[in-house]
């Protein structure tokens, strides 16, 4: 059927048909009482054939009306649950759209932070392009680098959001409104340009007084020449090929060298210590180096935290470093030896395939994949 109307409307009909039925079958079962009564049993018979398929017309015309009837009570059940689809989908509606009302209110109060943190820096230190911003006392070079560049990027999508903005103005035929979002827009983006040049000035002045604090504690050591910078090599170890590339390789005055890495981050002072160091990259550099190796070091390039950490051989001291934690503390020598032996284990390892579960202290805390690794039954198991 068309609708469930048309099913109500036919199911009465055909319900109103019964009864006209069945109002026939009774005047021929009367009438054939009748002609029974007056010796007429062929006639008798014929009428009662008559109530029989009336008889039959009225079970099937029911039978119809109830199976519209189920049609129509599906129909209406399909209807309520599309109608509570819906209602559920308007209000998931609504509430995304309040979802979407709050994070832009955040967005913006966010945005307003920054703006207003980025306008008493500026206050503090100095305005953009002067000298005096990254010399202010009440201001750290690196936190106003950091805040201008996020002002920067507050910028961008805020400049990017209105030219959304003079889009949808276009096509609702308000050209006015669209030219004043799009000047807005050109207003934030030339805002923008400024913080990012002011955030890379204050940078470039940073990094040139690092460097300059840096080649002043490089004066300060004995005589030496650059041999080497970013040196690639391709060595064996254990029957592994390792690619490797060291940031600076020295020459002392005796021919001996010493293996520098520039780090700008944290190391672990012990670091080189273990069957399995967490920072092996020195070590392994000097187990494969065909010169003769007098130290091993990071160049440790932070403000406020200038300096060397490393390991060197007698005679080969580096100002201001501090030592690296080693297992058994020797020669210079000695200690690469230990590393050679150290490294060829784990090469051979990696090599035969080795992947057992047993991570070092402290590994899990930052992993990604704890729900796919299996310490935890190994850990259980242990006891």
């Amino acid at each position: 059927m068309s609708s469930a109307a048309d099913s109500v409307r036919l199911s009465r009909v055909l319900m109103r048909t019964a009864e006209v039925f069945e109002r026939r079958a009774g005047v021929a079962e009367e009438h054939a009482q009748s002609w029974e009564e007056l010796g007429r049993g062929d006639k008798a018979a014929e009428r009662r054939r008559v109530v029989r398929r009336a008889r039959e017309a009225v079970l099937r015309a029911r039978s119809e009306a109830a199976r519209l009837e189920r049609r129509r009570l599906e129909l209406d059940e399909r209807e309520r649950r599309a109608d509570e689809r819906d209602r559920v989908a308007d209000e998931r509606e609504r509430a995304a759209d309040e979802r979407e009302r709050i994070a832009d209110q955040r967005e913006r109060a966010a945005d307003e932070r920054e703006t207003r943190l980025y306008e008493r820096l500026i206050r503090e230190g100095a305005e953009p392009g002067s000298a005096r911003v990254s010399a202010s006392p009440a201001v750290d070079p690196r936190r106003l680098f950091e805040v201008f560049m996020r002002t920067a990027e507050v910028f961008e999508r805020s400049a990017a959001l209105a030219e959304e903005h003079a889009r949808r103005c276009e096509e609702r035929g308000r050209g006015d409104l669209a030219a004043e979002e799009r000047g807005v827009a050109e207003r934030v983006r030339v805002a923008a340009r400024r913080a990012r040049s002011e955030a890379a000035r204050l940078e470039q002045r940073r990094l040139e007084k690092l460097l300059s604090e840096w080649l002043e504690i490089e004066k300060s050591r004995g005589a030496f020449t650059v041999r080497a910078t970013e040196q690639k090599q391709l060595v064996s170890l254990g029957g592994l090929e390792v690619k490797t590339r060291a940031d600076r390789v020295d020459r002392l005055a005796d021919g001996r060298e010493i293996i520098l890495d520039y780090k700008t981050g944290q190391v672990k002072s012990r670091g080189w210590q273990g069957d399995r160091p967490d920072e092996p990259q020195l070590p392994l550099y000097c187990a494969t180096s065909e010169g003769t190796i007098a130290g091993a070091a990071f160049a440790l390039i932070r403000t406020g935290d200038l300096g060397f950490l490393g390991y060197t051989d007698a005679g080969a001291e580096l100002p201001a470093m501090k030592k690296m934690e080693v297992d058994a503390p020797a020669s210079f020598g000695e200690q690469v030896g230990a590393w050679r032996m150290v490294l060829e284990g784990l090469a051979v390892n990696f090599r035969e395939g080795q992947a057992d579960v047993d991570p070092k202290k402290g590994a899990c805390e930052q992993c990604g994949l704890r729900a796919l690794c299996r310490i935890r039954e190994i850990e259980d198991a242990r006891g």
